[in-house]
Order: structure tokens, then sequence, then C-alpha cells
């Protein structure tokens, strides 16, 4: 016995010191940025490092110089994200693009390799504004060289994580999960290198001025004093220190960032994790179970392996990476209690909300979902039912009750408990509530446009059509080289849609108590999305991400439809469902391969 735990021992030591030794060989040689001097209008800025936003009224030019260091890899594109577009890109005096050329609207990827050469390399950025805000960012992280050293550590943490859960589990592993889970970090390892904080992300510098705010006074900032300063704390109190730390160590900010990404993506593997366990128990308890309930969690954990919202969730500087391992976990807490009634669950469950009640309200519905199984559940007298529901109360009001409380009060400034920024939104992304706007859905519409626009009435902006295009791309626009494999995408969604309608309807009629908490969540879902929209009747109201929950009944149902069809119904669907993974990971091989 003690031989073999000796040789564990050894085997985990020298994993970790193989990753240690792989971290510090890409410190050693893979390019990065140096600190940046910053000036808009010609005036300097005290806090210049990049990724910059400056905010203000008729601001003309932002120009940036910093320093690419390239130890022994060359870089050979540098991403730029500006707002509102790049004039000059000047590398070791080697200006990049045509002095009367058009400047370079939104994200570009400027070739630098005629220019770059080993050691430091000077490079000046040139920005023109036309809006009350200009910005800046730049990455370097998208080549094949980070990529490489970026799955070699993949590959040693995944070995690790085996060993380690080999020696502590006592029954077999499951290998489909474990597989299914270094997929989906796969995807989302790539999807981070490919991904600058700036880019697909929802007012990132907001919530960094949070983190900043917050490592910098220890105390949470009034909620009228910026635009995501009414949000709960918990994320901006967990990072906070790792940004306070590296601030006082003088790493750049470009490298704290990027940081605070690979944590998100922590976060998101984590998330996903939850996510497949849930779904493994929910498809292992569903008849026949067995093999049968093996080969329905490929098709169904690979949907949430690959679903690409929740993809985008690994690249994120916001409260999502959080709220999306509560949420998760508090659903697959309220499924555990469905099945064993037990207090301890119940409490864990208790817990769960509190802390995702502290990081961001989507997390009503997880409550609203535990409340309804607590009252629905057979089995328990209705004192019983009582006390746990008072006690529920009782651990929200200590745990979460003295920030939660406090927003109910309405402090000054803020204008809802549950989303209190809406009124600093532009009047050009209202929308109405009219009967079409609220319940009309053009199929072919959503073809012809398929990325969510906040802005034109032309694409179309009602509240089905945005949700099914934000499911799948976000608020993003990836442009015409990827508008054929979107609309593939949206195709083969459609008729997996219908499979997924075809298992819950007959789940409805074989079991609907046994998975009373999945029928439960889609309606608690769809109502909240519903009325959120309603009430704050903006385009961004309309977005997937705040009903992000319900990728694990979709693929829940899915997995049952297929299970349910005739023969070769179910091979098509079985076709569309390979079809779907495999788009789904291409489209994100391609958002890497655009930088690399």
């Amino acid at each position: 016995m003690r031989d073999t735990l000796l040789r564990h021992r050894i085997r985990c030591a020298a994993l970790a010191a193989t990753f240690a030794v792989l971290v510090v060989v890409a410190r050693a040689t893979l390019p990065s940025l140096g600190h940046a001097a910053v000036s808009v209008d010609g005036r300097a800025l005290t806090d210049g490092d990049l990724p910059v936003f400056v905010a203000g009224k008729d601001l003309k030019r932002l120009e940036a110089s910093f320093s690419i260091t390239a130890p022994y890899l060359r870089p050979r594109r540098l991403v730029v994200v500006p707002d509102d577009c790049v004039e000059r890109v000047v590398v070791n005096d080697v200006d990049l693009l045509p002095p009367l050329g058009p400047c370079l609207f939104g994200t570009s990827v400027v070739d630098i390799a005629t220019a770059i050469r080993p050691g430091s390399n000077l490079v000046r950025i040139v920005v023109s504004n036309k809006k009350g805000r200009t910005a800046l960012d730049v990455g370097v992280r998208s080549g094949v060289a980070f990529a490489a050293f970026a799955f070699a550590l993949l590959a040693v943490a995944a070995v690790a994580v085996f060993l380690v859960v080999k020696r502590r589990r006592r029954g077999p592993l499951d290998h489909v999960l474990l597989g299914l889970l270094l997929a989906g970090t796969a995807l989302r390892t790539l999807y981070l290198l490919a991904t600058l904080a700036t880019i697909r992300a929802h007012d990132a510098d907001k919530h960094l001025d949070y983190i900043r705010y917050v490592a910098t006074h220890w105390h949470l900032p009034p909620p009228h004093d910026g635009f995501e300063f009414y949000q709960p704390p918990l994320y901006y109190v967990l990072v906070a220190p790792l940004l306070g730390a590296e601030t006082r160590m003088g790493v750049v900010l470009s490298d704290t960032v990027f940081h605070l990404q690979i944590a998100a993506l922590v976060l998101s593997v984590v998330a996903l994790w939850i996510a497949l366990r849930t779904l493994r128990v929910l498809l292992v308890t569903a008849p026949p179970g067995g093999a049968t309930a093996r080969s329905e969690f490929v098709v169904g954990g690979s949907l949430l392996a690959v679903f690409l919202s929740l993809v985008f969730f690994a690249a994120r500087i916001n409260n999502d990476v959080v709220v999306q391992v509560t949420s998760f976990a508090g659903v697959a807490l309220v499924v555990e209690y469905w099945r064993n009634g037990r207090t301890g669950t119940w409490m864990a469950f208790a817990l769960c909300v509190a802390a995702g009640l502290l990081t961001k309200s989507n997390t009503y519905v997880v409550l609203a979902l535990g409340l309804v199984c607590l009252v629905a559940r057979r089995g328990a007298s209705p004192p019983r039912k009582a006390i746990l529901g008072a006690s529920f109360a009782a651990i929200q009001a200590v745990v979460a009750g003295w920030f939660v409380l406090r927003r109910f009060r309405q402090e000054s400034g803020t204008s809802g408990l549950l989303v209190s920024n809406v009124g600093w939104l532009s009047r050009d992304v209202a929308v109405p509530n009219s009967f079409d706007a609220l319940f009309g859905f053009h199929p072919l519409q959503v073809l012809a446009y398929p990325y969510a626009s906040p802005w034109s009435d032309v694409v179309g902006r009602q509240l089905w059509e945005s949700f099914v295009r934000t499911s799948l791309f976000g608020e993003s626009n990836f442009g015409a080289r990827l508008s054929g494999l979107s609309r593939t995408l949206l195709v083969l969604l459609a008729v997996l849609l219908l499979v997924g309608a075809r298992g819950w309807w007959q789940n409805l009629r074989e079991r609907p108590w046994p998975d009373f908490p999945m029928h439960a969540l889609v309606v608690l879902s769809l109502a909240s999305q519903f009325a959120f929209r309603v009430v704050s009747p903006y385009m961004p109201s309309q977005d997937f991400r705040y009903s992000f929950l319900l990728t694990l009944p979709f693929a829940y149902f899915v997995a049952l439809g297929v299970r349910g069809l005739p023969r070769w119904p179910r091979r098509t669907a079985l076709l569309a469902w390979a079809a779907f993974v495999a788009c789904s990971a291409s489209f994100v091989v391609a958002l890497w391969v655009a930088g690399a």
C-alpha cells in the first residue's frame, strides 16, 4: 500500500514539475507585450497600459506606444481592437498600413511578420475616434506556438486530474464524461487564445473598473458611480486580490487581464463538469439506462461541450463566469433533492443560491426552481416543507441579505433590483412591446441575417429571433467569412430543436413526475426571459445568456428524442447532431485561425 501511494505521489510531483517547466519555457520563448505609453489628443495618460479605455467628449485621436518582446518565437500577426478605427500601425519604424488607405474599423488582424525581429520591438498604433469614448486593445497570443504550449499544459493537467480521480474514486471511472470534459476544455482553451477580453465581451472595461475599485479600496463601490457598480460583489471580490497583487508586482495589465481570462476558463470548465454530471444522472435514471444511457450521454454531453454560447463564457471578464457555476450547481442540487429528499442536499442548495444571489440576478430562476420543487415534491409533509422553506429563507438572509435587501431598498441612483443600468442604455436599442416584437418569428429572416443587431430593424429585432441568434453567436457579428457556417448551424439547431421537442413531449407523457425539475426549468427560464424583456424593453434583454441554463434540458431532451425515433429518422437526427457538433467546433477553430 505504501509503495502504491509513494508511486502515486511521485507521478503527481513529476507532472507538477513538468507543468511548471512548461510555464517557465513558455514565458522564456513566447512573445509578450510590454508597458505602454498612451496619449489622447496629445495628453499623456498616467495609467496607460493596454487595454486602455478613455471616456469623454470630443476625443479625436488615441496614440499608444509599447513593446513586443520576442525572445525566441516571433509573432506573425497582431490582433488590434480599436474604438473606432486604426489609422496607423508602425512596427520598428515600418508603417504597415497604406498611408492613404482606409482606416481599419472593428477587430483587425495586422500582418507584422515582415517588420518583427528577435528581441524588443517598438510598436506605435494610432486610433481615430468619432464617438464619446476611445479604446484600444492588442494581442499576440493567437499564434500556433501559444496553442501548442496551451495544449501541452492541458494534457499534463488532464493526466494529473485523471490520476487523482482514479486514486480517490472507489468505483470505475466514467471515461465518457472525462472524454467529453477534456474535449470541451480543449475547445474553450482554443477560444480563449483566439479572444481578447474586449472581443465579444459585455462591458469588459466597466467590469474591470469594478475589480480595480475593490482591489484599490477594499470595499464595494457606490452603485451609481459606474455602469456595472450595481452588480452583486462575489465575482469582483474573488478576482480583485489577483489584480491588486499583480499591480503591486508591476505586472503588465494585459498579462493580468489574460490571467483573469484563465480564471474564467477554469470556471467555465467547472460549470461544464457540473452540467455533464447532472445530465448523466438524468439519463442513467431514465429507462432503459445502461448502455443505452451511455450512447445518449455522448449525444447530450457533446452538445453541452460545444454549444457556442457556453464556450463564449470561457474568455469573459464579468460575473457571468461565476453565476454559470452557481446556477448549474443549483440545478444539480435541485435534481438531487428531487430524488432523495435529504435535508443536507436542500441546505447545500440554499448555500449555492445564496452564493448566486451575491453574483448575479440570473440566480432568481434557480431560486424559483428550488422552491417550486420543494412545494411540488411528494413524500414530505407540509410542516417539513415549511421548516425547509424557513431554513432556506434564513440562509439567504444571513449570507446574502446584507446585499440583496440593500438593493431592494433602491439606493440612490439605482433603478431596479434585477438590472440597474438599463436606464443608461441608448434609446437606439429600445424595442417595442408590440405583439410582433414579442411573439413574431420569421425563419427566413433569421437565415438571411444570422447575427443579432441591436440597431437595425431590417435584421429583425423580435424577441425570439434574437433569442435564437444569440443562443449561438451572442450579440456579435462574425461577418461574411463565417456567415455560411453560421446559417448551417442555425438550420442544424432547428432540426435538433424538433428532435428535442419530440423528446420533451414523449417524456412529458411517460415520465412527467421523475423529470419535473427539467420541465419546470424550461418553463421558468422562458417565462423569466419573457418577463424581463417586457419590463426592460431593450435589445440586450433578449440575449440568450440570461437563460443559458436551457442548454441542460435541451441536451437532455435531444438525447431522449434521438432514442425514441424510428430507425431512419433516428439516423437523420444523429447525422444532424454530428454535423452540429462538428460545425460548432469548426466555428471556434475558424476564429482561432483568423488571428493565428
